[in-house]
């Protein structure tokens, strides 16, 4: 099988693919798109992150190619349909980097209650303006979560959040029971974790201008989307 990494990936990822001897691994990133028409006819295998558009022309000009691998949680770069079409799956690694995000989204929440950015702006514009920037303490605070369970729910129960001694508390639009169970988190219903939270972390965007508009968030409530 001929493989053709489009993007970069992980040297690791690599090594598993060249591991294998029935594999051809060839990497050339970077491609444009009639670059990439030319030589993916002769391709069994293409595997892409984000920078390399697999549309309808792509796909027609792979004669033989039988899969598409995206390395990510979405396939927005992918036509699905055209490559449905044509009998070539289409799949991603939707929790390769879900671990990061969680990190990431908690880090945000600690720079959030503590107005770290806007402290650091000030301390760079040569002020030292203490008592602005006191922010918020996480201990013993509410912190709700809307979105999805995986991400969500690692968010919640991170390390470091447990030591805070923290309520949480959560709206989730696909609900991973096992994953509640486990940390002790409480699923609520979407208006009260609005109206409890102190800090509240959207993973849907399109929530927060639903539920302000509303006036259902608490006074003082640090709103964070992710």
């Amino acid at each position: 099988m001929k493989i053709l990494i489009a993007d970069p990936i992980s040297k690791r990822g690599v090594e598993l693919l060249r591991a294998n001897k029935d594999f051809q691994v060839d990497e050339n990133v970077g491609l444009k798109e009639d670059a990439l028409c030319e030589i993916i006819g002769e391709y069994d295998a293409l595997v892409v992150r984000s920078q390399t558009k697999v549309n309808k022309r792509v796909i027609e000009a792979a004669k033989k190619l039988r899969v598409v691998g995206r390395a990510g949680v979405g396939v927005d770069n992918v036509d699905v349909d055209a490559a449905t079409r044509r009998g070539i799956i289409v799949m991603n690694t939707p929790g390769g980097n879900t671990i990061s995000t969680a990190e990431h989204t908690f880090s945000m929440m600690m720079a959030l209650a503590r107005s770290i950015p806007q402290a650091h702006a000030s301390m760079k514009a040569g002020k030292w303006d203490r008592k602005s920037f006191e922010g918020s303490e996480l201990y013993n605070k509410t912190l709700g979560i809307i979105g999805y369970a995986l991400i969500a729910s690692l968010a919640l129960v991170d390390a470091d959040f447990l030591a805070f001694e923290a309520t949480q508390i959560g709206f989730f639009f696909a609900l991973i029971l096992t994953y509640l169970e486990k940390f002790v988190i409480e699923k609520w219903c979407i208006y009260c974790v609005w109206s409890q939270s102190i800090i509240a972390v959207i993973l849907i965007v399109s929530a927060i201008n639903l539920w302000i508009s509303r006036g259902r968030t608490r006074k003082g409530v640090h709103i964070r989307a992710v």
